[in-house]
């Protein structure tokens, strides 16, 4: 077909391809680069139908094409694939426009095999994505922070039980689901996260429009522009009702597996109490047929019943742990965790595992600070100290018990609390220290051990915004550590009034400290040391406070040197002694210093008499002389 030859070097040197068809599609005319990039020469292009060129697949679509160019004016748009002499197939995209008086079809098209391939792999990788999400319920979502507004992909749509859209609900929409505490703490971690860039990791609680509750976990970072200016927050947000709820189980058969290892030892717990309550019973049976029972013996009668009172109740604290421990675990809303006490935790662990622990080494508990409070689920957390424990007991193996030592000890910062269970056992095999915390990882298999706990108690820290990690680990011996968020301590007052007293109170005994808090907290404002030494440094630092209640048989110091050295800075007068029994030595102390005391147990009404006392000192005094030696 004649072409002008002013225009043939244009299409020849171009990067195009050029053809002209005739109306029924016969190739009329084509440019040398459809030489180049299909490999056939012209004469066996030309004079043919392009449909021989055509891939199968897509022939109808090119014909069809071509007819409607005999009707249609204007330029048609069109992708297809043709076939190269090597039996390959190229994409093409064309531009195919009918000339009304020659009848002639011209048309231009570009090579796009690449485009098209990276296209494929693409919707491929989106495909994967979106399968992958609906699998693992996990689905990414974009706040655009300009503007305001959500992106979410399907799968947030489907987790939140809504309908899929175009785009996101609104902030306000979304948080609505929350409940008020989670509202309050995502606000917050997503204002934290747009001023300072910090990213975000919880678990949360919400309800779907038709009331179904379901648990979802939501991690989130900021994206910025070049020169760093905050453009949006993204993240991804996973379904993890069902994972709870194996948890669940899976927390529960580890702690039914612990209980099968303590079943002994809390047998042995509850015999001892079971012991002498039977004792003092058989003796007071006895004590019923003699005649004075009402008169000389009324005394030992009552240190009887005080006795088998003791032993119920010591039963009764244990049966109370134990049906905690084992219960069901139940997923408690943030909204709904308890504020607890470091020293309640490491009560009830001990309660549990004080046997075993003992049957294998020494327990000791350095002083630390009292009334340490702390948010989240009793059992969970006691189940974490539980298997710290018994791992460390079981370390030792057949070593001699004498040279085993297991020690808890812990600290406080503003922000956290720590507990170390220290031991100094062969240590753990760098092998083992690889996967510590990975499921069914155990050196204890042979004895039946599931190799959950530690899996379970990273998680279950993890939940309460904390950390259990491996501190050491050496021949020597290995240190865990939980780490776990502090809450700040509350203390009632009078309405806001200013000046209130103030008392130190200076307490080694586990829960003692916090409970006279409680019985002060609406007349004093209490302060805690769990060991004497602490106590004088505050004196020392210059710190004022109406009277010190200190415990008379303190660990670090006796009671005679902590009067001597408060005495040195003329604040003696201000100690009030809580003992719970008194020898001659302390006695004569006593009635040397006329230091006041007060005897355990005693109702709070008694400690706040004995506060705001006006009476003399010489009554005082009296009245610890005429206490009967115990």
């Amino acid at each position: 077909m004649p072409i002008d030859p002013h225009f043939e070097q244009f299409y020849q040197r171009g990067t195009s391809l050029f053809l002209v068809l005739e109306a029924d599609g016969t190739i009329a005319w084509l440019s040398e680069n459809c030489v180049q990039v299909l490999g056939w020469e012209p004469e066996e292009m030309i004079g043919k139908s392009c449909r021989q060129f055509v891939h199968p697949e897509d022939a109808r679509k090119v014909m069809d094409r071509v007819s409607e160019m005999q009707t249609e004016g204007g330029v048609l748009t069109f992708e297809s694939r043709h076939r190269k002499i090597d039996g390959s197939w190229r994409w093409l995209l064309w531009d195919a426009h009918r000339d009304m008086d020659t009848d002639l079809i011209y048309a231009c098209a570009r090579d796009v095999t690449a485009l098209q391939t990276t296209n494929r792999i693409l919707e491929g990788r989106q495909r994967l994505l979106t399968m992958i999400e609906t699998i693992a319920c996990i689905g990414y979502w974009r706040y655009d922070l300009e503007h305001e507004e959500m992106l979410w992909s399907d799968e947030m749509f489907h987790i939140h039980g809504i309908p899929i859209a175009d785009k996101g609900p609104s902030m306000g929409t979304i948080m609505h689901m929350y409940h008020g505490d989670e509202q309050a703490m995502l606000g917050c971690d997503v204002k934290q996260l747009a001023e300072q860039g910090e990213p975000f990791h919880f678990e949360l609680e919400f309800e779907r429009p038709n009331g179904e509750v379901r648990f979802v976990r939501m991690r989130g970072h900021l994206e910025q522009s070049i020169e760093g200016a905050p453009l949006a927050i993204c993240g991804i947000t996973q379904d993890i009702t069902e994972e709870k709820e194996l948890r669940s189980r899976a927390i529960q058969l580890e702690r039914l597996d612990s209980l099968g290892m303590l079943a002994a030892g809390i047998a042995h717990e509850i015999n001892n109490p079971l012991a002498y309550i039977d004792g003092n019973l058989e003796l007071l049976h006895e004590m019923l047929g003699q005649q004075f029972f009402f008169g000389q013996r009324n005394h030992d009668v009552k240190e009887i019943l005080e006795d088998v009172r003791e032993g119920f109740d010591r039963i009764g604290k244990i049966v109370h742990g134990l049906r905690s421990f084992a219960r069901a675990d139940v997923q408690h809303p943030r909204h709904e965790l308890e504020t607890l006490t470091v020293e309640q935790i490491i009560q009830d662990a001990i309660t549990l595992t004080g046997y075993e622990v003992r049957r294998h080494a020494a327990l000791e508990i350095p002083p630390f600070e009292a009334n340490l409070k702390i948010a989240g689920n009793g059992t969970q957390l006691t189940q974490v100290l539980v298997n710290l424990l018994l791992n460390a007991s079981q370390s030792f193996g057949k070593r001699h018990k004498q040279s085993n030592a297991i020690k808890i000890i812990v600290g406080a910062t503003p922000e956290e609390v720590t507990i170390d269970i220290k031991d100094n056992g062969p240590g753990i095999s760098e092998e083992v220290q690889k996967q510590l915390f990975s499921p069914y990882t155990t050196t204890k298999r042979q004895e039946g051990s599931l190799g959950l706990g530690l899996s379970l108690s990273k998680q279950i820290t993890t939940a309460h915004r904390g950390d259990l990690k491996l501190l050491e680990s050496s021949p020597a011996g290995t240190t865990m550590r939980i780490k776990l968020p502090r809450v700040g301590e509350q203390r009632p007052e009078r309405g806001g009034v200013e000046g209130m007293e103030r008392v130190l109170i200076v307490e080694d005994a586990l829960g003692l400290g916090p409970t006279l808090g409680r019985l002060l907290g609406g007349a004093y404002e209490t302060h805690f040391c769990a060991d004497a030494s602490a106590a004088l440094e505050k004196l020392e630092r210059g710190e004022h406070f109406v009277h010190i209640l200190c415990e008379l048989d303190m660990v670090d110091m006796t009671s005679e040197e902590f009067w001597i050295a408060a005495a040195s800075m003329k604040q003696q007068d201000k100690i009030i002694f809580l003992a719970g029994a008194i020898d001659e030595e302390l006695r004569t102390f006593i009635a040397f210093t006329k230091a006041r005391v007060l005897l355990k147990p005693f109702k709070g009404k008694d400690l706040i008499e004995m506060l705001d006392t006006s009476k003399h000192r010489d009554d005082e005094v009296s009245d610890v002389d005429s206490t009967p030696a115990p």
